[in-house]
């Protein structure tokens, strides 16, 4: 203090001035900025979180419509049930990466990058027409818009 007030009434006034600058300009850099970097950070990750939930209630809408049908039909399985999935399969114009039987009755099919409203339409003829039973389906977004991972475990009548 002492050697602050031995300094000019000129040299307190910038010392005063100076020091005031830099405590607003370690403010602004370490704090203000941070936090508005932060904040568009989140407005980014919100506003793709809100598309994500707008996708995902068009799908639920659909899947609901898909099921609507709650009458299923009385066809019984031809064949096995991988003579089922295999035809089923190329009729909708998918493409099988894998299956795997889990006795006479179950199976669980891969299929990768395929089109969201094939899939589904798949899932909703295998169900209704030949009376399989959805026990899961995982269904996952690729990186193209509109295509879909889907693994289903299905299990004959």
């Amino acid at each position: 203090m002492e050697w602050f007030k031995s300094q000019t009434a000129r040299d307190q006034i910038a010392l005063v001035v100076g020091s005031i600058a830099l405590i607003f300009y370690i403010l602004i850099g370490m704090v203000y900025q941070p936090l508005q970097a932060k904040v568009a950070n989140l407005q980014v990750t919100n506003t793709a979180a809100q598309q994500d939930l707008q996708w995902m209630v068009q799908s639920a809408a659909q899947v609901k419509a898909l099921q609507g049908d709650s009458s299923k039909a009385d066809n019984v399985v031809q064949g096995s049930i991988s003579q089922v999935v295999d035809s089923t399969v190329r009729q909708s114009g998918l493409k099988m990466k894998r299956f795997q039987p889990n006795g006479d009755n179950q199976a669980q099919v891969w299929l990768e990058s395929v089109p969201y409203n094939a899939a589904i339409s798949w899932l909703h003829d295998i169900e209704n027409q030949f009376g399989f039973t959805i026990d899961s389906a995982s269904i996952n977004a690729t990186s193209q818009p509109g295509l879909i991972n889907l693994r289903v475990r299905l299990t004959s009548q």
